[in-house]
């Protein structure tokens, strides 16, 4: 184990798993290249080829750290958001941003508890957050997506699918268990490599997207929005 991971385990043992300090110190270090990627993520740019997400949709990059993926997000004329609750984070990403001349709006706040209006997102991406939360705190975390994601729209989530150092599984009991399916359909979990600046680990990507429950006839039925109803269609990636 690195000098480095071994840095990141003590602090986030010492000050608690969701301590914002104990992130912020990481970044001071420059120990974030452990998951640091300085491009956007290839798994990013393929599900946004294939979602065809209309010019100034709104998108959240839910735990951004330093932002690549906001900072394409921006780059491709979509209102990007970009939320961590490390304040160092946040002042790395703000500063790529300004390099590469696009406008991102940045959050210092808890996953679990944000500021957005109730259903202001089409698509929210989750690379490495999720798997850092533990059991029951998930289920607080699937509210908030819940609320904040407009019917129709997408969670496209990232994550380890093992339970390995500070990880929480992302896998099909995991993602079962937290987001309730009155509420979400879950597709399926694909396993694929997490690649960052430094390596990468094994992972789950799976999209979930948020019911639009109508009732018919008293039963509840799911009602798609497509591109011709002013949202983006539900893809799964490149379908």
């Amino acid at each position: 184990m690195s000098d480095a991971w071994e840095r990141f385990l003590a602090n986030i043992k010492s000050e608690g798993q969701s301590s914002a300090v104990a992130w912020s110190e990481t970044y001071r270090l420059g120990d974030h290249s452990l998951w640091d990627h300085s491009s956007p993520s290839t798994e990013m740019i393929a599900y946004i080829l294939g979602a065809r997400l209309p010019a100034r949709a709104r998108v959240l990059d839910l735990g951004c750290g330093t932002g690549a993926d906001a900072i394409f997000l921006a780059e491709q004329n979509y209102e990007a958001h970009g939320l961590d609750f490390s304040a160092q984070a946040l002042l790395l990403a703000e500063q790529r941003a300004h390099d590469r001349g696009v406008v991102v709006d940045w959050h210092e706040c808890s996953a679990l508890k944000t500021p957005f209006d109730d259903s202001y997102f089409d698509l929210i991406a989750d690379r490495g957050c999720f798997h850092h939360i533990s059991w029951r705190p998930r289920r607080q975390y699937a509210e908030e997506i819940a609320r904040i994601l407009r019917p129709g729209g997408v969670l496209f989530l990232r994550g380890s699918r093992e339970a390995d150092g500070p990880f929480f599984p992302v896998d099909r009991v995991s993602l079962s268990e937290s987001f309730d399916p009155q509420r979400f359909e879950i597709g399926p979990d694909i396993p694929f490599f997490y690649a960052v600046d430094t390596g990468g680990i094994g992972a789950t990507a799976v999209t979930i997207v948020r019911r639009d429950l109508n009732m018919v006839r008293g039963k509840r039925t799911f009602v798609p929005q497509t591109a011709d109803e002013g949202g983006p269609p539900l893809s799964r990636g490149g379908e």
